[in-house]
């Protein structure tokens, strides 16, 4: 169908992800998107890097329909801070 329509190459992502459904459709949703991307830039005040975080955790939870989970977002804040003294703390902590 989409060879036949000749469509634009977003027009055909849109219609791919359309049709995605269940478990597949969420694993795309989650590979997307900017959370698990979000590092802590250098110079970047640790509370900057935080809000920042908790913004995209809460953008990635409502399209996905999944209940918060503290321990993702506790790892991908852990996984994104800058190396060195408050780091290397919170993950002996935790």
């Amino acid at each position: 169908m989409l060879r036949v329509q000749a469509p634009t190459e977003d027009q055909k992502v849109d219609f791919v992800l359309g049709a995605l459904e269940g478990t597949a459709q969420r694993e795309v949703r989650l590979l997307g998107g900017t959370f698990f991307q979000c590092r802590q830039r250098p110079g970047e005040p640790l509370v900057d890097y935080q809000l920042n975080l908790c913004e995209l955790h809460s953008r990635w939870q409502e399209p996905s329909g999944e209940a918060g989970d503290d321990t993702l977002l506790r790892d991908q804040f852990l996984l994104g801070l800058d190396d060195g003294p408050v780091k290397q703390e919170l993950q002996r902590q935790a």
